[in-house]
């Protein structure tokens, strides 16, 4: 109805319900759903992800339009219906939400949902659901914090400030970000993502968020891009399948790595049929940008050529 959403909950006694009127005594609310009432389980129903019916749940901030099919504007109103039920009977409440009111945040486990306004901070969800995020930097560039939705690919930076409940950092990240980091959802994606909410988070659905290193991993892999050194340049890049690819003039490789006790300087080996082959690492020198040294063994020999070092472009 405009922009609010209408559902109707069927419930048995007793309801679990805590209910509040308005201080005009023309409309009755949720203030909380409480543990061990028929509301709360008939939550956990509707938000386990694996639920094979699709319902809108009941949370803080629902405003109560009817009772089996009476209208009730005050908490009064409400206990009266409820009490003179028949034993056995159900209750059917009809329900209203705003839908760009509070919305339902769920992390992993053991966390506990928590319902906040749109505008709370989600780093601040996480600390009232008791969700442990480390957070190693203010800028969200370290990827410890990163969240991401299942439901839209969003990935969520809850360092920043910017990072609400209701934003969608697919609509308010930089462009250079959103594009980037797209690019890598789209990747690791299984399926597409056909939920579109709109500029921001509409509570029809609960936000589930989720710590995604692999996407930081991902994201952040400096090997790849575009290498130039002092006689040409060459390409790393991945396959669908996540292996990394060594491209030079139309001649190309896959990367595996090389034992090696220092993993984050390993060389990474290519080969290159009859060129011969290729090996890649990381510069161990110091500096605000990363350079990549390479060397090229040649077909039938048993010595790698000299080391040439490349910047990245």
């Amino acid at each position: 109805m405009g922009n609010e959403v209408w559902f109707d909950v069927k419930l048995s006694p007793p309801l679990g319900l805590a209910l509040d009127t308005s201080f005009d005594g023309e409309a009755v609310g949720v203030s909380e759903v409480v543990e061990g009432g028929s509301a709360f389980e008939y939550n956990k129903g509707c938000l386990n992800e694996d639920a094979e019916e699709k319902r809108i749940w009941i949370q803080p901030g629902d405003r109560v339009l009817m009772v089996n099919g009476a209208k009730v504007k005050t908490t009064e109103e409400v206990v009266d219906l409820v009490s003179n039920l028949k034993e056995g009977e159900k209750v059917v409440l009809k329900l209203s939400r705003q839908a760009r009111g509070p919305i339902q945040v769920i992390f992993p486990e053991p966390a506990d949902p928590v319902v906040v306004r749109g505008g709370a901070k989600l780093s601040d969800a996480a600390r009232a659901a008791g969700h442990e995020v480390i957070y190693r930097c203010e800028d969200g560039l370290c990827g410890s914090c990163w969240h991401i939705s299942d439901l839209t690919g969003d990935i969520y930076q809850l360092c920043v400030e910017t990072s609400t409940a209701s934003s969608l950092p697919s609509k308010t990240a930089s462009t250079d970000f959103a594009e980037k980091i797209g690019g890598v959802v789209s990747a690791l994606a299984t399926g597409k993502y056909d939920w579109k909410p709109g500029e921001s988070w509409d509570n029809t659905e609960p936000l589930r968020l989720r710590p995604c290193p692999e996407v930081y991993e991902k994201f952040m892999n400096p090997h790849l891009g575009k290498w130039q050194y002092s006689a040409g340049s060459y390409m790393v890049t991945r396959d669908d399948d996540d292996r990394l690819i060594y491209v030079e003039n139309q001649v190309t490789g896959f990367l595996e790595p090389e034992d090696d006790e220092d993993p984050l300087n390993r060389w990474l080996t290519a080969d290159l049929a009859e060129h011969g082959q290729i090996r890649i690492r990381l510069s161990k020198s110091i500096g605000i940008s990363i350079d990549m040294e390479s060397q090229y063994k040649a077909k039938g020999s048993e010595e790698w050529g000299e080391i040439r070092t490349a910047f990245k472009y």
